[in-house]
């Protein structure tokens, strides 16, 4: 018979179960504690989710920066609002982006079957960046992105798209930590089920109806020891509906402990992912430090800037010891800019000079190949020109992209860093090609006058008059410079290679200084004679008359002021000259006259004398009609345009002053030019590297961690011993809550496995021993590659500073070539001549302004190179500081403690960095186990301050090996508890040599104590004692090194030779150096050599 409950739909059972009459008050609050669980294991929202995260990382980012030198200017992982990448919707209800039309259809019916309807219920967005990300960019008034170095970082940092990911990499560094960390939280766990079952009346045990409510909570807590307590609840409800309607309730409590004490227990096996973790967040923190100024040199140099965050940690292989100079950046798009206002300069010359040979073609002065040699010329320079403009658009649109930026947005790259290699002003260019044009423009008869001419030449003379003062400034910056730059040159003329190139050094610097003083004297003389028109020959060569400048100006002025009135006191002039001249050919020609009347009745010595006067007056008048035909075809010509005519006869000697002018500037300007010295060995860099850099912290601290996964694996070879401690406590009748003691149980024991299968255990544990000495080598060669690095860029800044002085003296010599070759083309011709240009005119004119093209653009070159290498020895040597915008602090001049004292422009001396915190001493004594034929030797040496070199290690061993010796063991001894303990032992005199633990071979024993004497016997000498007495007592050399030894000294390794100069104990050159450092080890009270008996040296 089926039950009435079972007939009734399943909705209509629920007001059968009445709480009041089923339940007491207890099961009541358990039925509302019940409900508050569902109501919470909805979980929090996603927003509250983030926000808890964001503050945890933040946390832990900022605990993680305890050092200046790895501070970080900025770590929130949003994007600032006037980024390209700023997201404006919430991160929680991001609206659809825009998607494929084809692709979409697949997110609404795939297979048949219809999709999830609520893909939109967040909008949808055309957008994919920011849409208001341009109305943040600096701007001018042409709609234009203006650019300098201090911008283009402000700009990378809020647009750069590899920057941003690099601080999402340090954020998911540090979540990875919350997640380890929490490992160690006390961690609850809380669950419900509820079911209800209908049993139809042919199952076994008839027909029923089940209402079963089951809750569980869990509280799990993991120790740093391997510990791992459980809490654990649990609760039963049952209702069944049918017969009499029965309840039933069952609680247990129950708790467990299990302690591991050989597999899987101990700190460093719990505690090494948490360890790991951390470990890593701080080796991310100082990547992203060391990458933030990377950033700045991949900005502003095109140089790579290396390796940054990894969420997964940091390896030795994955860091970058290297740095290769960029090519690129602000710095590269400054260079071609430069690069491009030369080429103009050189087709503006050779614009020029193609209409000065053009103009001497048409006089008969110069044959047509070398007109067409220098209009050649021309078009390959203009066709040059056009390909620098497209290169550097090019270049232009990749910055962009670095930037950030799209390769369609106006941007504009201006920054004053190389304005010092305009060596002509970009002002003064424009006004010379200006007057060129206009020149031009009124003497070709075939082309109509421009109409605005005149106002045309007031502008040229406001601009000459103020470009005149503008060379005045540059030559009166060059007499301020000129201190600075004796020292600087003293400076770097006084370091020879080797000692005995120091007179050569010294004498080198006078030369240099001298011809720095010539040079000054020469450009502030040659200006002054411009202004006069007294310029002195250039080379030997004569030069076209010059009128002073002022004089120039001033009648400049007063065409400008009065042109009708300037043109006809202009053509009166003329008319007078040409009178005056006739006037003098007519007496000329009675003077000629006379001469020929009187050689027809002289006799015939008188007429050899006469004859001689005659062809001089003939010549003379000759002269006098040239001069008088010129003048009437100036007056000719001045009568048919008097104002343009006479603009021309302005304007012209106004252009060669112009050309002098810029010459004079660039030779002002281009002593200007100084590089930033640096002077330091490419051993004080290593070492100031090594203290300094941010990635060979980590690339120890990688090397470390490597070195701990010896001891975790090797943990996985133990046996499993677990000591367990658990129990529970039920309840009695049907009350949840009802516990009772007298059914609680409680558990203690341990669990033993015994290691019998451990192959995979034991290739893991090789495998990490394979893996540190991987470890090891690869740290090996990040050093050296380190090394490396500095050497290859102070190699090169050597190099820039020998080539820099050169190039510089390339310009001048070319600079001088341009001027010679113009003023041979000026030249006018000589009486009675028509042409006195060579067949190589032409060519040398272009050549030397090709010469001054290359000259200009290999010192530029140079000097940017120079400053490239600087900033990148500032970064390698990890020294590299930033403000709070991330802009270089430049460091000035970099010197170490080899300059020499009293240089000029010393830098103050940095302060010391401050130890780390927390941070032990090494331990005095290592353990060295070394297997030979199955036989276990352990050592203990003291620990050296200085480790030995490669070589020194190699000769060690083939000393060690030619003489047959064993290391014996030597105990140090032991510091005071609290203090560090002692590196070495101290010798109790200076000619006392500490006694090793065992005895020596009998030629190491003499050895030593002959070397003892020797040592005895110089420190007693009367110089030695005086230069003790001066140095206040002290009985360290100043040359001591920082163990309170003499370095070796040629005089020793030559009374060691001495000592095995013959017979049996005949002493290897190569063993030399190797037994040097024995005998250093030994002062120290290392036990180095050891006979079993002594073996015969070969």
């Amino acid at each position: 018979m089926s039950s009435p409950a079972l007939c009734q739909p399943i909705g209509k059972l629920r007001p059968q179960v009445v709480l009041g009459v089923f339940l007491p008050d207890s099961l009541q609050q358990m039925f509302v504690l019940l409900l508050l669980v569902l109501v919470v294991s909805a979980g929090c929202h996603r927003t509250a989710y983030r926000h808890q995260a964001d503050s945890e990382v933040a946390a832990l980012i900022q605990r993680g920066q305890v050092d200046p030198r790895w501070k970080l200017r900025k770590t929130s992982v949003y994007p600032q609002r006037e980024a390209r990448f700023y997201d404006p919707y919430s991160p929680d209800a991001e609206p659809m982006p825009p998607d494929d039309p084809v692709s979409h259809q697949l997110m609404h019916y795939v297979d048949g079957k219809k999709g999830w309807p609520h893909w939109h219920d967040n909008g949808d967005t055309f957008y994919v960046e920011n849409p208001f990300w341009r109305a943040y960019l600096p701007r001018d008034e042409r709609g234009i992105v203006v650019l300098d170095r201090a911008k283009a970082v402000d700009i990378a940092l809020v647009h750069s798209r590899e920057y941003q990911r690099q601080l999402e990499n340090l954020y998911l560094s540090a979540l990875n930590v919350t997640a380890e960390r929490f490992r160690f939280d006390v961690q609850f766990f809380g669950g419900h089920s509820t079911f209800f079952t209908a049993d139809g009346p042919r199952r076994a045990g008839g027909s029923r109806s089940l209402l079963e409510l089951d809750t569980d909570a869990q509280a799990r807590k993991l120790g740093a020891t391997g510990a791992e307590m459980l809490i654990g609840f649990a609760n039963s409800l049952v209702w069944q509906y049918s017969g009499g309607d029965s309840y039933a309730s069952a609680s247990i409590l129950n708790f467990s402990l299990v302690q591991p004490l050989l597999r899987a227990g101990g700190r460093h096996v719990v505690l090494e992912s948490l360890t790991q973790a951390e470990r890593n967040l701080l080796a991310n923190i100082r990547q992203m430090a060391h990458y933030q100024r990377g950033f700045y040199l991949q900005i502003v140099t095109g140089t790579n800037p290396g390796t940054g965050p990894s969420p997964g940690g940091l390896s030795i292989g994955s860091l970058s010891p290297g740095v290769s100079p960029g090519r690129g950046g602000v710095l590269g798009l400054l260079q071609s800019q430069v690069q491009i206002r030369n080429q103009e300069q050189n087709v503006l010359g050779l614009e020029d000079s193609y209409e000065q040979l053009l103009a001497a073609h048409q006089a008969d002065r110069i044959d047509r190949y070398q007109v067409d040699l220098a209009l050649q010329s021309l078009y390959n320079a203009q066709s040059r020109l056009l390909s620098l403009r497209t290169a550097y658009q090019s270049q232009l649109d990749s910055f962009k992209l670095t930037l950030g930026l799209p390769p369609d947005l106006p941007v504009e790259i201006s920054d004053n860093l190389l304005e010092q290699f305009d060596f002509i002003d970009p002002k003064l260019l424009n006004l010379q090609r200006e007057a060129t044009l206009l020149n031009r423009a009124l003497r070709d008869p075939a082309t109509p006058e421009p109409p605005d001419w005149l106002d045309r030449l007031r502008s040229i003379h406001e601009r000459v008059s103020r470009q005149v003062e503008i060379v005045r400034e540059d030559i009166d910056r060059l007499n301020k410079l000129l201190p600075e730059r004796r020292a600087r040159l003293r400076e770097f003329y006084s370091k020879p290679v080797t000692g005995e190139e120091v007179m050569e050094g010294l004498t080198q610097a006078e030369k240099a200084i001298a011809d720095l003083d010539a040079r000054a004297r020469a450009i502030n003389e040659d200006f002054q004679l411009l202004l006069e028109g007294k310029l002195p020959a250039a080379r030997g060569e004569r030069r076209v008359e010059r009128r002073p400048m002022k004089d120039l100006l001033d009648e400049f002025k007063k065409f400008i002021d009065d042109p009708d009135g300037a043109a006809n006191a202009k053509i009166a002039e003329l008319e007078k000259q040409v009178s005056d001249l006739e006037a003098r050919l007519k007496t000329a020609e009675g003077e000629l006259s006379k001469l020929s009347e009187q050689m027809a009745q002289a006799t015939a010595e008188e007429a050899s004398t006469l004859q001689s006067k005659y062809a001089d007056a003939r010549a003379q008048m000759q002269i006098l009609e040239s001069q008088l035909n010129s003048l009437k075809d100036n007056l000719a010509q001045l009568k048919t345009a008097p104002k343009e005519q006479l603009a021309l006869q302005i304007l012209e000697p106004l252009l060669l002053q112009i050309s002098d002018l810029s010459l004079v500037q660039a030779r002002a300007r281009l002593d200007c030019v100084m590089l930033t010295p640096v002077d330091i060995t490419p051993e004080e860099a290593l070492e100031i590297a090594r203290e300094n850099r941010l990635d060979w912290m980590n690339a120890r601290a990688a090397l470390v961690d490597q070195w701990r996964q010896i001891q975790i694996a090797a943990n996985r070879l133990r046996s499993d011993l677990d000591v367990t401690f658990s129990g529970d406590l039920r309840t009695i009748g049907d009350n949840p809550f009802g516990f009772n003691s007298n059914t609680g149980e409680l558990r203690i024991g341990f669990r033993f496995d015994a290691p019998f299968t451990r192959l995979l255990e034991r290739n893991q544990y090789r495998t990490a021993l394979i893996n540190f000495q991987r470890a090891r080598r690869d740290y090996m060669a990040f050093e050296d590659q380190i090394a490396q690095s500095l050497r290859d860029t102070l190699r090169n800044i050597r190099l820039g500073q020998n080539t820099f002085e050169l190039r510089r003296s390339a310009v001048l010599v070319s600079i001088a070539q341009v001027d010679l070759a113009r003023e041979r083309l000026r030249a006018p011709p000589r009486p009675g001549e028509t042409s006195q240009f060579g067949v190589n005119t032409a060519r040398d004119l272009v050549q030397a302004l090709s010469s001054l093209l290359d000259a200009e653009n290999a010192f530029l070159g140079a000097w940017v190179d120079y400053e490239v290498q600087r900033m990148i020895l500032d970064f390698q040597m990890g020294t590299m500081q930033l403000d709070e915008r991330g802009q270089w602090i430049d460091p000035g001049p970099i010197r170490g403690r080899s300059a020499p004292e009293g240089s000029p422009f010393q830098p103050e001396a940095a302060p010391a960095n401050q130890p780390q915190t927390g941070v032990q001493p090494l331990p005095p004594v290592t353990q060295n186990r070394q297997e030979n034929s199955g036989e276990t030797r352990v050592s203990q040496l003291p620990a050296r301050a200085n480790l030995r070199s490669p070589g020194e290690e190699n000769g060690l061993t083939a000393l060690r090996t030619a003489m047959g010796n064993r290391q014996e063991s030597h105990q140090p001894t032991q510091a005071p508890q609290g203090s560090a303990a002692p590196m070495t032992p101290m010798a109790t005199s200076s000619g006392e040599v500490a006694s090793s633990s065992g005895k020596l071979s009998p030629a190491m024993e003499r050895l030593r104590e002959r070397l003892a004497a020797y040592r005895k016997n110089n420190s007693e000498t009367p110089s030695s004692q005086a230069g003790a007495q001066a140095s206040g007592g002290s009985s360290v050399s100043p040359k001591q090194d920082a163990r309170g030894h003499s370095p070796p000294h040629r005089d020793e390794s030559q009374l060691i030779q001495a000592m095995f100069g013959d017979g049996k104990d005949k002493l290897p050159e190569e063993l030399l150096p190797p037994l040097q450092a024995l005998l250093e080890m030994e002062e120290d009270g290392v036990a180095t050599v050891q006979d079993e008996p002594p073996a015969k040296l070969r």
